[in-house]
This record gives structure tokens, sequence and C-alpha cells, in this order.
């Protein structure tokens, strides 16, 4: 096969440039007919197993199993397109170049070369292309986490400080519970000397009904003393007498208590 050099970049027009030939290189060895099968179901191996090979990769086969519809599998067009280019490649690098030259032939390689760059290229970009597709929606399902993160903690510390308030409730209620005992306990206190008060009370009403009962009677014995005292002073100056002791024993049965 010739020696050709690796291509590192683009071209302007965004293709792969054309793979120079090694012209020192002239007399090449021809392929042998019974060689082509072998080297097409090479490439072919090779070349169509890749994807295969990318799906069952370590890097990428959480995005694919997470992501399913993330990677857009190569069409069956670009597929076609790429192995019709490698059988053309093969099928001249094993028939063309045994009647002739490489040299006669360059203008052939370099476009072949192109034409093999291409499609490689093309599925490289749409690759890449699915890869930082997958990589944004792992970039925003990271993004979602960590919002939910920062929602989460948050929540957390609003719980916390719910926790925190409660117990500074509980202690307020347990306050104010006993302060509601203690003012229970003066209540019973001042209840009991109240009922205490009310007996006192009662005792004295007793008594000043006792007192306003003997002051009535005092009051009728006043009376009568005093209406029996008129009816002797008018007796006594009715009376006529010398004997002033008919007089004195008339007074003598005024009650003078």
């Amino acid at each position: 096969m010739p020696i050709v050099e690796k291509p590192h970049r683009l071209d302007d027009k965004g293709k792969m440039p054309a793979v120079p030939v090694d012209q020192s290189k002239t007399d090449v060895p021809p392929f042998s007919s019974k060689e082509a099968p072998t080297l097409s179901k090479a490439a072919d191996e090779a070349l169509f197993t890749s994807w295969e090979q990318v799906m069952t990769s370590s890097a990428l086969r959480y995005s694919f199993v997470t992501h399913p519809t993330t990677f857009s599998i190569p069409s069956t067009n670009d597929m076609n397109a790429l192995k019709k280019t490698v059988l053309a490649y093969t099928s001249f690098m094993d028939k063309d170049i045994s009647r002739a030259s490489a040299a006669s032939k360059k203008e052939l390689l370099a476009r072949l070369s192109e034409d093999l760059a291409d499609a490689f290229l093309r599925l490289t970009l749409e690759l890449l292309t699915d890869i930082r597709l997958t990589l944004r929606g792992i970039h925003q399902e990271v993004s979602l986490l960590l919002y939910e993160n920062l929602e989460l903690k948050s929540k957390k510390t609003s719980i916390v400080q719910t926790v925190v308030e409660n117990g500074s409730l509980n202690i307020a209620i347990d306050k104010a519970k006993s302060t509601l005992n203690e003012l229970y306990f003066e209540v019973v206190i001042e209840n009991s000397l109240l009922m205490s008060l009310k007996a006192k009370m009662r005792d004295i009403q007793v008594k000043i009904d006792d007192y306003k009962m003997r002051l009535v009677a005092k009051k009728r014995n006043t009376s009568q003393e005093i209406e029996r005292t008129r009816a002797l002073m008018a007796r006594y100056l009715e009376i006529t007498v010398d004997d002033p002791n008919i007089v004195m024993e008339e007074f003598s049965t005024i009650d003078t208590r």
C-alpha cells in the first residue's frame, strides 16, 4: 500500500484535505484478487461495528440508557455511502494500482481519499453533535438536580426553623401553663377566703338582727313605761291629799329600769 501522511485539520470549505501520496514509493506490490474479499470484510467489520462499540463504551453507556432518544443512529444512506466509499477505495487499491504505478493514479487516489475522509468526517460530526446534545441534556438535568437540592436545603432550613420556633412556642406554652396554675391556686385561696368572709358576714348579720330585735323590744318597753308614767302623772295631778306617803306609794310601782 502507498505510504500517506495523516491529515490534521479541515480546509477552508470544511472538508478534509486530499491525502498526498509519497511519490518516492512508486513501485508498490499489487494486491491479489484473492485478498480483495478479505480486505473488504475486514474494512466492513472495522467500520460498521464502530457504532456498537460506541454504544457499549463505558463513557456513553449511562447517557444512552438514561437518554435513549438523545443519540441519532447513523442513517442507512450514510452507512451505505461510507461502505460504498470504502469498497471503492479498497477496489482501487486492489485492482487499479496493480495495473499502473501509484503516480499515474495520483488524482484518483486523492479523490478517493477525500471521499473517504468526508464520509468519516460526516459521521464523526453527527456523533459529536449527538454527544454535545447529550452533554447539554446532562448539564440541564444536573442543573435541575442542583436547583432541587437548593430547594431541599431551603425546605430543611425552614423545617429546622419551624422546629426551633415550635420549641420556643412549647417553652412559652409551658410557662403560660405554670402561670395559669399559679393563678388557679391564687383563685382557690381567694375563694376560700371569700367563703370564710361570707360565713363571718352571716354571723354578723345574725347578731345585727338580734340587736335589732332587742332594740325594738327595748323601744316597745320604753314606750310602755312612758305611757304608764304619763298616766300616773295625770292621776297625781288629779289627787289632792295631805299625806305624801300615799303619793310615794303610787309612784313606787313605776319601773325605773
